[in-house]
């Protein structure tokens, strides 16, 4: 039995094939079958075995043991090996290779490994294509993209320098040179230029350059209209003893618009005040021949001549105080010699045109009336009314200031005939006649006391009459003990004025009559 066992366990062991050799149940019975084939065809028939003696007996039985041990050992299973460690492909062909050579294979294994491995790497191969097919359309599309996006770059780029180039070109132009601002409006107009400062921030920077550029444009053209007036206005302050005082005096009203330019430099400010001063000398000079001219036509001519002096005095005086503020000598002496004879001229005008039938037929006007209350001017005074054509007019002890009430400050009249009515509580109160902005020495001032010498007795009713023509002043008194005065003003004193009347601290007075006969 032992030998039996024993030599059916040679073939399996005969073949070199272990069952930890990695094969497949089929493979090791076939392997197993094609073995026990091989050793029938070899063995040769066994002898018959003779008895055997007992010493023999042991041997074999000790022989038969160990054999069954050693076919337990071949049939255990064999220990578990270690987990290989990963090969490369290379290696594991090699690998292959050398298990190829180390045991025979049949042809229906290998063919079918051969298939498995041929699949395997058929696979592999798919897979490696599929993978470069990506890669590649990986790759074409960063390049697409890239190039796409380096493109977008380099025309947002090329976009950009053409703005930066066009907004460059306003940059570079002359903002004083109209040439060049009539360029860039050409270019803002250009609707091919459109895009080119479609941004804000080049819309701001071209707007504020093209304002710049017109503001200046604007400015040189003045500039321009300016020297090109002054040159006129020489040529005709040149010629003006020869053009009527008239067109002289629309010339002059031009000069206004000259003075003003004070950004034209100190060479044009002084042919403004020279062309100034010779049409001002050549207008005085004529209006006043042209005064006299008409004044000479005789009584029927004589009111016209005294209007048309009365304008020619206050232009006169208008120019006679600007000389005398700027301290300019010779051109105050200049002005003050015609004044002076216009005063003289106007005067008997005056006498000859407003005489006392003219006078006597001239209607009063009562400055009292409700209707006159609001052309009274009454600053400073801490009670004044008019009320049933009586003024009351009071001043504190304790005010500071002297309170004046007036009228006539619009007409400004100049030759008239005033009465005045009044009764003084207290105080002294003074008379004011061609009254202008504040009282000054050219103003007649007239006291109307209740103190000192030749006071009026308090709370008596007085009254004045004053008529003033041209320089003449002439007053009459109702009181008895005062006697008509006769004065007459220089040529220094105002020649208009308002009516008024001033009272102090402590004064109070009542204004009870106020008319007038105003002449001129």
């Amino acid at each position: 039995m032992a030998n039996d066992k024993s030599d059916k366990q040679r073939p399996e062991s005969s073949s070199g094939k272990k069952p930890s050799d990695g094969m497949s149940m089929k493979e090791r019975i076939l392997a197993r079958r094609r073995a026990e084939a091989a050793a029938a065809e070899e063995a040769p028939a066994a002898p018959p075995v003779p008895a055997a003696k007992p010493a023999q007996r042991a041997a074999a039985a000790a022989a038969a043991a160990r054999s069954e041990a050693k076919e337990k050992a071949a049939a255990a299973p064999a220990p578990r090996a270690e987990k290989p460690r990963v090969k490369l492909a290379s290696a594991r062909d090699e690998e292959r290779s050398s298990r190829r050579d180390r045991k025979p294979v049949s042809e229906d294994v290998r063919r079918e490994v051969e298939m498995l491995r041929k699949s395997q790497d058929k696979w592999i191969t798919y897979g490696w294509i599929v993978a470069l097919g990506l890669l590649v359309v990986a790759g074409g599309t960063y390049y697409v993209t890239s190039s796409r996006k380096k493109a977008i770059e380099a025309a947002y780029a090329e976009e950009a320098a053409a703005r930066e180039a066009f907004v460059k070109k306003f940059e570079d132009f002359d903002i004083n040179n109209p040439a060049h601002v009539t360029q860039a409006e050409a270019l803002i107009a250009d609707e091919a230029n459109k895009e080119l400062w479609n941004t804000q921030a080049a819309r701001d920077k071209i707007n504020r350059i093209l304002t710049t550029m017109r503001l200046n444009r604007e400015a040189a053209a003045t500039k321009d209209a300016l020297r090109q007036g002054l040159e006129g206005l020489e040529q005709i302050a040149n010629t003006a003893s020869s053009q009527p005082s008239e067109e002289l005096a629309k010339h002059r009203r031009r000069m206004g618009e000259y003075e003003g330019a004070t950004d034209m430099g100190l060479e044009f400010g002084q042919r403004v005040s020279k062309v100034k001063v010779q049409l001002d000398r050549a207008f005085v000079a004529k209006v006043h021949e042209e005064a006299k001219a008409l004044a000479a036509k005789g009584p029927s001519e004589a009111r016209a001549a005294l209007t048309f002096y009365t304008k020619a005095e206050d232009e006169v005086i208008r120019l006679l105080d600007e000389a005398a503020k700027k301290r300019i000598d010779d051109l105050k002496d200049y002005y003050a010699g015609h004044f002076k004879e216009m005063i003289v001229e106007s005067d008997a005008l005056a006498t000859a045109v407003f005489t006392p039938e003219v006078i006597d037929k001239t209607p009063w006007l009562d400055l009292l009336t409700a209707d006159q209350k609001e052309n009274w001017q009454q600053p400073g005074f801490t009670g004044w009314q008019l009320d049933n054509g009586v003024i009351h007019a009071v001043t504190d002890l304790g005010s500071r200031a002297t309170a004046i009430m007036s009228i006539g400050d619009r007409e400004q009249w100049r030759d008239y005939v005033v009465e005045i009515e009044f009764t003084l509580l207290k105080g002294d109160a003074t008379l004011h006649l061609r009254l202008g902005r504040s009282v000054t020495n050219a103003t007649y001032n007239w006291l109307l006391p209740t103190t000192g010498s030749n006071p009026y007795k308090a709370g008596t009713t007085n009254s004045i009459t004053a008529t003033l023509i041209g320089s003449e002043l002439k007053l009459n008194f109702s009181d008895p003990d005062r006697t008509q005065q006769l004065e007459s003003f220089g040529w220094t004193m105002s020649r208009k004025g308002g009516i008024g009347v001033s009272v102090p601290p402590g004064c109070e007075i009542k204004v009870s009559k106020m008319r007038i006969k105003a002449l001129r």
